[in-house]
């Protein structure tokens, strides 16, 4: 899907500005973009933009379909939250552990009352499906990859955006969810109002021989751009949002700082017991990944110290934020409760959870 970049027509911009929006304050030229070919700073600037969306390729990811008289309990005692709680036409993220406690996925799981999807990282699917099938043979897991694109559409232009998606692939405008964490399903397609950039933005799942013909008219919109994943990488980390290098990491719950996605009052889930202690309490962790800003970054000085100059963290990966016109990233930090700390250089950084 990653090809339809070269689709970006869209309308003639200038020094930034569509020709249309000249002479309007309220779209100010920020950077040089023509037809969204500035690069991968560019492409992180249309989703934050007023009346401009991106579209990310997710064709990568994988969607698992989960039915059976089992399939709830099954997915249960497979992820880390409560899977009752997300009810018919709602969907939710989940952490999936391996038998250490480590984290596995981050997935999103859809309710669609006769089946759940779940949409995994890449490479992930073969372990999410193995682990619920290992639950009960009462369950059905299913591997529809092969028969679905999967793309995100994210920014102030999303709402926009899915009316025209919605208008082309002439779907029912009632199916078109406007609450966050809601779903629909279409006929064939799977319509998700779930923002993965921390802003708003829908998540589409939809037949792959339709994904043609729907780019091709939708790429001529204008205000609409296909963004790659550089510029998604760029836009978790404004949100601070795990990406998938840290996905990859094998880090527990709490040194990922996404204790808010285990839940502890349900059944036992994989990974459990290397989670809580015997007083079921969160064992506490060696290290802590926070965010934070740094106006300049030199990746030579990646120490942090606290305020008596003692070493406290490093830092994990940074990238330069066009929106914020500053440097985001990750560290990893001794202390889980620390919230301040400082660089070489001795300016003070105030650090954040992750969400």
């Amino acid at each position: 899907m990653s090809a339809y970049r070269n689709l970006n027509l869209g309308v003639n911009l200038v020094n930034g500005v569509p020709r249309s929006f000249k002479k309007s304050s309220f779209f100010q030229p920020v950077i040089d973009i023509y037809n969204n070919k500035g690069g991968v700073t560019n492409e992180a600037l249309n989703s934050r933009l007023p009346a401009r969306c991106s579209i990310f390729d997710l064709s990568h990811y994988s969607m698992l379909r989960v039915s059976g008289k089992d399939k709830l309990s099954s997915l249960q005692r497979t992820f880390t939250t409560n899977i009752y709680n997300c009810s018919w036409n709602r969907c939710s993220d989940s952490l999936i552990l391996d038998n250490e406690g480590k984290i596995v996925d981050k997935v999103l799981i859809s309710n669609h009352d006769s089946s759940l999807s779940i949409i995994t990282s890449p490479g992930k699917d073969e372990y999410v499906e193995q682990s619920i099938k290992s639950m009960s043979p009462n369950v059905v897991v299913e591997n529809i990859s092969e028969q679905y694109d999967i793309f995100a559409v994210q920014g102030c232009y999303s709402r926009a955006a899915m009316n025209k998606i919605f208008y082309f692939l002439k779907l029912n405008f009632k199916n078109l969810v406007h609450e966050p964490h809601t779903c629909a399903i279409d006929t064939n397609k799977i319509i998700i109002n779930k923002g993965i950039i921390g802003s708003s933005g829908y998540l589409i799942c939809i037949p792959k021989d339709e994904t043609q013909n729907l780019f091709i008219k939708l790429l001529q919109q204008p205000n609409i751009y296909m963004s790659g994943e550089e510029a998604l990488e760029i836009n978790r980390l404004e949100a601070r949002l795990l990406g998938d290098i840290e996905l990859s990491e094998g880090l527990t719950p709490a040194e990922a700082n996404q204790l808010h996605l285990i839940t502890s009052d349900k059944e036992k889930f994989i990974g459990y017991d290397s989670v809580f202690n015997s007083n079921n309490n969160f064992i506490k962790p060696n290290k802590v990944l926070k965010s934070f800003s740094l106006s300049e970054y030199d990746s030579k000085f990646n120490t942090l110290y606290d305020t008596d100059n003692n070493e406290v963290g490093s830092v994990s990966r940074m990238l330069y934020s066009p929106y914020f016109k500053c440097y985001k990233g990750f560290g990893y930090f001794k202390d889980q409760n620390i919230s301040f700390c400082k660089s070489e250089n001795n300016k003070k950084i105030e650090l954040m959870d992750l969400y």
